[in-house]
């Protein structure tokens, strides 16, 4: 018997990594978008198998480590496409409240000064508008509190109808990959893409994918202004991405993974100061990130010490810089301006990202920041263990 939920946050997870192009082999990502149609992704061997079980289709797979297999692009297109019905069809899951956000226009914000925010909103109404019901600018851009250290957040529900076949969904995916170049201009480590989601999941909405909270705070780019939802119990979605998001720090903290380059930092700290506001989640309590800190902190009586993992990484966080070496610099020139292949910028900066600085470097290893992480870690996970 196939869990549902858990297929379908399987399905949602290859459908992003897919639309972004996050899941290509190097090869692929190195000639887009020249023979797009002939690229290879990556998928996980157990979803493979899960696909077959709800579907009875075997895909086209070809072994490669870690549990991975590489697989046709096109025949994992026709995968997502074909089973998408499915998804939407078979959610059978009780609407707990239906909300209606009015979202701002961005056009009336200062933040459509900066050269990258106007960029992308330009590049959306021309290129993606008619796949689009909604999208706007989300996170610290969308306040207008953003840091050196933010990402610049961003969100997309695609029309009903966008992408019913093979060719439509290449057509969003290259237009889609190539809007990201604007987000690297503005982040150089940002470490993830445009969220998309379907018009399909405002029916049946798992806040999950974006909590309406932070939608509210949004900025509208182009389409619909208002936009209804019909929230669905989101707690096993929501343990789901604890647990994924437990086993990931763990991770990086055994493999000395966090020390690599200010990439790998940046990510590791960023998983770091979003636990507050999944932790929150876990009571149904959907809040802003900016004020989760506070509240989750006296919801779980986190001790001092391992409260000092938020406040060490948030002080990082205030005097993050980056100071381009030579090959990144390169790069940026290469593959943000003179061309536009944001895939191989991202494992460039990724690999050869710059060093971590000897202020920031001292900083962690004076706090002994990783001790009260692991602190933070285990508080953490006995408070999600009384929610399974």
């Amino acid at each position: 018997m196939i869990n549902w939920i858990h297929f379908r946050q399987q399905y949602l997870e290859l459908f992003f990594l897919t639309i972004n192009g996050q899941n290509f082999t190097l090869k692929s990502k190195a000639l887009f978008p020249y023979r797009v149609k002939k690229a290879e992704v990556l998928i996980n061997q157990k979803f493979t198998n899960l696909i077959y079980e709800y579907t009875k289709i075997r895909l086209s797979i070809y072994p490669i480590i870690n549990n991975n297999y590489r697989a046709p692009l096109i025949d994992v297109i026709a995968i997502l496409i074909s089973i998408k019905e499915q998804i939407y069809t078979e959610n059978n899951q009780k609407i707990v409240r239906t909300e209606t956000v009015e979202v701002q226009q961005l056009a009336d914000t200062k933040v459509i000064t900066n050269k990258n925010v106007f960029q992308l909103s330009r590049f959306f109404n021309r290129k993606l508008k008619k796949y689009i019901y909604s999208s706007f600018v989300q996170g610290s851009v969308a306040t207008e509190d953003y840091t050196r250290f933010s990402d610049f957040d961003t969100f997309i529900i695609l029309k009903k109808n966008a992408i019913q076949d093979k060719d439509d969904f290449l057509s969003f995916m290259i237009e889609n990959i190539k809007s990201s170049k604007y987000l690297y201009r503005f982040d150089p480590y940002q470490h993830h893409r445009n969220w998309i989601c379907h018009q399909e999941d405002l029916k049946c909405y798992d806040q999950s994918i974006l909590p309406v909270e932070v939608i509210i705070h949004g900025r509208l780019i182009q389409g619909k202004k208002t936009i209804k939802f019909n929230l669905i119990n989101s707690n096993d979605s929501i343990l789901y991405h604890a647990n994924i998001g437990l086993i990931s720090l763990r991770h990086k903290i055994e493999s000395g993974y966090y020390l690599k380059n200010m990439w790998h930092l940046k990510d590791f700290i960023s998983t770091l100061l979003l636990f507050p506001v999944i932790l929150l989640e876990l009571k149904n309590n959907y809040v802003y990130k900016r004020e989760s800190f506070e509240l989750a902190r006296k919801e779980f009586l986190f001790s001092d010490n391992e409260w000092k993992a938020i406040d060490v990484a948030t002080e990082i966080r205030s005097i993050w810089s980056i100071d381009f070496n030579f090959r990144h610099q390169l790069s940026r020139l290469l593959l943000l301006y003179l061309n536009n292949n944001t895939l191989l910028y991202q494992d460039v900066a990724k690999k050869y990202g710059e060093r971590i600085p000897e202020d920031i470097l001292n900083i962690i290893n004076e706090s002994k920041f990783i001790s009260h992480v692991e602190q933070f870690i285990r508080r953490s996970t006995l408070i999600i263990e009384e929610y399974k």
